[in-house]
């Protein structure tokens, strides 16, 4: 289930944006994303909010990260 944040929490390190990708039958591919905000839009004008995705980032855990066909960690 995608979280939503307020969107003061934008600036905490612990989120990067994501931005969305459209595949060729026109849909959007929304894997890895866990939250989501709404911010004032500057393009659509007064009354219009974009709506921001993003990604809590994980803690490399060399015990419990998957490991890559080279040998190294996802």
């Amino acid at each position: 289930m995608i979280q939503y944040i307020k969107p003061e929490e934008l600036i905490n390190p612990e989120f990067e944006t994501i931005v969305l990708k459209t595949m060729v039958d026109g849909s959007s591919n929304f894997n890895g994303i866990t939250h989501f905000t709404r911010v004032k839009s500057i393009k659509m004008g007064e009354g219009w909010d974009d709506v921001v995705y993003l990604r809590k980032r994980t803690i490399y855990d060399p015990e419990t990260s998957v490991k890559n066909k080279d040998g190294g960690h996802v």
